[in-house]
């Protein structure tokens, strides 16, 4: 079914002239509703699969391990796209699901195979965690986000887990556990920060505080942490000449390989700091660096890196690209990031910028779908270090709900705010 997302926009594409809100909000519903069938048939018995593979395609074999991964970031999201479209209890599910991978320690896996389960290394990474207990607390649940927080709280680079007030990295999260180095595995925390992490450990804390105050418990604790890693990530993260931020750190120094991830959702960031400013001028460096304008979608299945079998079209598209060419992105892909794109148009939104092209690309990517999800990308790219697929995907459509619910919801129930 093609998804037409006018209606997620303040101003409708019509040859007959606008429409008043009132009037468009029966054809929003009936839109949102091919997304909530999206979700819901990714997400059948709790388990989410983080992209419909179509058939001709040979990841889409039963043996494939992507048909049969379960990615925690991608079933926390869609869980909280799922109760916000009245969906709860599968929502409910999908946290069920996810509280069984959860170690006494607080730890949950990156990813694990729907029936293996556990696949045999400890590979977690701490922005996937804090999605996970966001995600319960999005639910009003306390029990498994306190599991979480007190896992984090051991990954601080501070003077209580052994680290010197020197030390580059000083009040934020490490990365995780678990390392690939070429073809052997390391375990153990990484030696790394990440930006995009810190920022979503620090909304984890905070709705984390919200929820503990309203039960009465103690929030000492976490709001010290909340305090030290909102302080380190503007002061060891952010670069005000020219406004952005940087990928992360390890314990030489800054990683300032450009991504997108890190961008937008620093945009969210500096907006709830109420640095607005600082945010419009971080979200025009964005748009002049990683907007693409004039890609089309087209198959290809001759050449494995770039396969797409099932999707195309002839419209043209505007988004945002998910690396600049720096550090180790040498030759970044050249395709559009939906996700990324979400993510920004969300920022735009809360300053105000209208990106009224942009939004109506996205409302003509919707329509490229016939199962009722946004792409991942409108190309694929294998070639390592990336992996970008064009296929639909419960990331970009979890995101697009959020999109185009934020301004109607109440502060305490907007995402990252």
């Amino acid at each position: 079914m093609a998804i037409l997302f006018l209606f997620l926009f303040p101003v409708f594409l019509s040859c007959g002239g606008s429409k008043s809100v009132k009037e468009d909000e029966p054809w929003k519903d009936h839109h949102l509703k091919s997304i909530r069938k999206f979700l819901l048939k990714q997400s059948a018995g709790g388990h989410v699969r983080s992209f419909y593979i179509p058939e001709c395609d040979p990841l889409s074999l039963p043996t494939s391990r992507v048909q049969k991964r379960v990615y925690a970031y991608d079933a926390a999201l869609t869980s909280i796209a799922l109760t916000l479209l009245g969906e709860s209890e599968t929502s409910e599910k999908i946290l069920d699901k996810l509280g069984q991978r959860i170690t006494p320690e607080g730890v949950v896996e990156f990813s694990y195979d729907v029936e293996r389960g556990f696949l045999g290394r400890w590979y977690a990474r701490t922005g996937s965690l804090a999605w996970v207990g966001y995600a319960f607390l999005y639910s009003g649940e306390l029990f498994m986000p306190n599991k979480i927080f007190s896992f984090l709280k051991t990954l601080q680079v501070n003077t209580a887990n052994g680290f010197s007030k020197d030390d580059p990295r000083y009040g934020l999260i490490l990365g995780g556990l678990g390392n690939f180095e070429g073809d052997s595995f390391q375990e153990g925390p990484v030696e790394w920060v990440s930006t995009r992490h810190n920022i979503e450990v620090y909304y984890f804390l905070k709705l984390f505080i919200q929820t503990l105050g309203a039960s009465d418990f103690s929030t000492e604790e976490p709001n010290r942490m909340l305090k030290e890693v909102g302080s380190a990530i503007m002061e060891r993260c952010w670069i005000n000449n020219p406004g952005r931020f940087v990928r992360g750190l390890d314990k030489e120094g800054i990683d300032e390989e450009l991504a997108l991830s890190d961008q937008v959702i620093g945009a969210l960031f500096l907006i709830s700091q109420g640095l607005e400013n600082e945010a419009l001028r971080m979200v025009g460096n964005v748009r002049s660096g990683f907007m693409v304008e004039g890609f089309s979608i087209k198959k290809e299945t001759r050449n494995a890196d770039v396969l797409n079998c099932q999707y195309e079209s002839k419209e043209t598209f505007s988004g945002l690209k998910p690396y600049l060419n720096s550090g180790e992105f040498q030759d970044p892909p050249e395709l559009i990031w939906v996700e990324g794109t979400f993510l920004y148009l969300m920022a735009a939104q809360r300053l105000g910028l209208e990106e009224n092209e942009l939004k109506a690309s996205m409302d003509r990517l919707g329509k490229v779908t016939d199962k009722g999800g946004f792409l991942y990308s409108t190309r694929t790219r294998k070639t390592r270090p990336y992996e970008f697929h064009t296929w639909e995907s419960v990331a970009a459509s979890a995101w697009a709900v959020l999109f185009a619910m934020d301004q109607s919801l109440p502060i305490e129930r907007k995402i990252f705010y």
